[in-house]
């Protein structure tokens, strides 16, 4: 009988992870980890937790501080944050910091963190911020320095993230200290602590350091940014004036009203960019300088480089058949939603133009949302068409047109960048339940540079209206225009070995196109493989089969390229950039299903723990012999964050984990297989992020 491969996987609780728990029995060298320059700043992105130099202090319970995820806190710096969990029975602990000399001086030092926590107001104990000057590990020595306050006009707190401080560090200098994190309570609250910082402040009028003038402010060399905003903080103990002047060719903004004066402690905002909103900028490159001075004299002048490249398709036609491969994940790069309702693409069943994904939006009654487009090169002779539909359901769930008495929409445009105009306004769809094609006229933008709004409306009787949207196209269809979408194929290609690869090709052009060339290029600009193109139509999308085979092993990207000797927009000519891995040539990556279907197996994350096995038939395997070094899996997670995890492997004649005659589970007991992996694996947000677990030791 033929044996099939079997995995089971138990991922662990956090607090199973042993040693990193551990209170340690003395305190560690005090030179080791001691901080003395500042800014002095802790974030707890580091996997290693608690943070080098770092100590936890337990005097009652079982639950001590853990990596917690800190996405809430507002800024892409937070991505992980020191976590006390809610636990049964009295729990008081302390995460202490390591060594921190505060100097004698002029200066004053002002400690600032943020803080963000979820309890009623039944629950709630304590947390705060203590300070020792002796040790690390004695928490009698330590003494009180902030209490984090409590809203008693509030019956519930959840996820109220804010920043805290600053707290005047001035009593301490001279000395060496340590900062504790202290938590107390039963059964109570849940505390998150991210970006703890000491900061250094100048008696006098500055910027904050030596250095913050010099922003380095680079736009994305690809992609049309319109601006950007930029914090000025007057960090010392007196005004500050502040002038600037911007000196740039056409189209550089700055939005302040100079000269400011900054009182201490006073942030405000510069906004720099390129105003590309309805002004119909020409594409190609913008550089200029912004200049900064003031009356302080270490930072007499300062500098500030922007640069941009507009890129504006000269012809923007989205029908989201891609919009799942994309980095957004939903909507199409540079798209967005706002307002009210929900929004998904449609990817099952096919209910779009011609039997493809479509986007669909719920409005609630009432209510209206806007969805913004990319910026778009109108062109010559500029049209907005689109495919709309609008469903309402009635109180059995039956789904009928939603006509003007139910749903409108308006289309809108920028006008002088500014205000918005009215393409369509309060329009309303025929009783009809399949897409209607509408096409606005834009020949007043032509040769400008747009986005185009979409205001959806639902009527204060209706409960909600599904809407639906394919195939939008912005600007004026070029003769030839050939669109390199995207690549897709193995993540783990083998060295020495063919590898097939997909790049999807999408013809924005009227005319039908056959003679044009697909290639493959790494980073460097190597091409890697080449081949001729497929018959695609207008509007038609195809995929161009290509072989590589990689001569070095290690991780790299790669485009693709595509190649049509009129192609009259070549800003649209390559792909996004690609990540793989290149295996070495004695190993050999087995793919196994298709990866269209998430589900939560063999791990589920929202539990402490979980336990499962998977099956995996011979046939998919389909290898003769050798090891199996690991397993890699295709994952969508809401957060980055790590676990502790179990593998065993082995082999089994069930063909099925489930017995349909018993409607009972066949579960193999564990310790009838090998473990191959008991460790940490890291999990990271990203859509569609490979997860490789490399095996201890080899199967078999």
């Amino acid at each position: 009988m033929k044996k099939h491969l079997l995995a089971t996987f138990l991922m662990l609780p956090a607090f199973w992870a042993g040693a990193a728990w551990a209170v340690p029995s003395g305190d560690p060298d005090p030179d080791m980890w001691k901080a003395d320059t500042f800014p002095w700043l802790e974030n707890f992105n580091s996997e290693v937790f608690p943070p080098e130099g770092w100590t936890q202090i337990q005097m009652e319970g079982t639950s001590l501080w853990e990596l917690g995820d800190a996405g809430w806190m507002g800024t892409m710096e937070r991505v992980t944050s020191a976590y006390h969990p809610a636990a049964s029975g009295m729990q008081h602990t302390a995460l202490v910091s390591p060594a921190i000399a505060i100097p004698e001086g002029d200066n004053s030092y002002e400690l600032t963190f943020w803080s963000n926590m979820s309890y009623t107001y039944t629950s709630y104990d304590y947390s705060g911020i203590w300070v020792s000057t002796t040790s690390s590990t004695d928490f009698s020595s330590f003494e009180e320095l902030y209490a984090i306050p409590m809203d008693t006009s509030l019956t519930s707190i959840n996820m109220n993230a804010a920043q805290f401080g600053p707290v005047s560090l001035d009593r301490y200098k001279g000395e060496t200290i340590h900062i504790a994190l202290v938590y107390k309570g039963d059964n109570a609250h849940k505390w998150y602590v991210d970006d703890v910082e000491i900061r250094e402040i100048s008696p006098s009028g500055t910027f904050s350091g030596a250095t913050a003038l010099d922003l380095g402010i680079v736009f994305n060399n690809t992609d049309l940014v319109i601006y950007k905003d930029y914090a000025i903080t007057n960090t010392g103990g007196a005004d500050l004036l502040v002038s600037g002047v911007a000196s740039a060719t056409d189209g550089l903004e700055v939005d302040a009203d100079f000269p400011l004066t900054l009182a201490p402690e006073e942030s405000r905002n510069i906004r720099v960019g390129l105003d590309a909103y309805g002004r119909g900028l020409p594409q190609g490159n913008f550089t200029g300088d912004f200049v900064l001075t003031t009356d302080d004299p270490d930072h007499a002048e300062a500098s500030v480089s922007v640069s941009a490249r507009v890129k504006a398709s000269a012809y923007g036609f989205e029908d989201f058949n891609h919009v799942e491969d994309l980095v957004d994940g939903l909507f199409p790069y540079g798209w967005s939603f706002s307002g009210s309702g929900t929004q998904e693409v449609s990817w099952e069943p096919y209910e779009g133009v011609e039997n493809s994904p479509y986007l669909m939006f719920d409005i609630p009654k009432g209510e209206e949302g806007n969805l913004y487009t990319f910026y778009y090169g109108m062109g010559d002779s500029p049209k907005v068409s689109f495919c709309l539909k609008a469903t309402r359901f009635d109180g059995n769930g039956v789904p009928f047109p939603a006509t003007r008495k139910h749903f409108t929409y308006d289309v809108m445009i920028p006008e002088n960048g500014e205000a918005w105009k009215a393409l369509a306004e309060d329009a309303s769809l025929e009783e009809v339940s399949d897409f209607s094609k509408i096409e606005l006229d834009a020949a007043e933008y032509a040769g400008k540079t747009c986005m185009i709004k979409f205001v959806f409306r639902t009527d204060e009787d209706e409960s909600f209206v599904d809407v639906g949207l394919d195939n939008v196209s912005v600007g004026s269809a070029l003769e030839e225009d050939l669109e390199a979408v995207l690549v897709s194929g193995t993540t783990r290609p083998v060295a020495g070995q063919e590898n097939q690869y997909e790049v999807d090709v999408r013809n924005l052009g009227v005319k039908t196109q056959s003679t044009y060339a697909v290639k493959l290029v790494d980073a460097d600009g190597n091409e890697l493989a080449e081949t001729g193109g497929l018959e695609v139509a207008q509007g038609e999308t195809k995929a161009v089969p290509l072989v590589w085979v990689p001569e070095k092993e290690g991780p790299c990207s790669i485009r693709a390229v595509v190649s049509l000797e009129n192609d009259e927009n070549s800003l649209n000519d390559t792909t996004p950039w690609f990540p793989l891995e290149v295996l070495p040539a004695t190993m050999r990556a087995v793919a196994i299903g298709d990866g269209t279907s998430l589900v939560s197996s063999p791990l589920n994350l929202s539990n402490e723990q979980s336990l499962s096995q998977s099956l995996y038939f011979a046939e998919e395997i389909c290898t003769n012999g050798g090891e199996i070094k690991g397993l890699i899996y295709h994952s969508k997670m809401d957060d980055t964050g790590s676990a502790p995890l179990r593998i065993w492997v082995g082999e089994t004649s069930l063909n099925s984990l489930y017995d349909v005659s018993t409607g009972q589970f066949n579960w193999v007991d564990p310790a009838s297989l090998t473990e191959v992996f008991n460790g940490t694996v890291t999990f990271r947000s990203e859509d569609g992020a490979d997860v490789l677990v490399e095996f201890g030791q080899s199967y078999p």
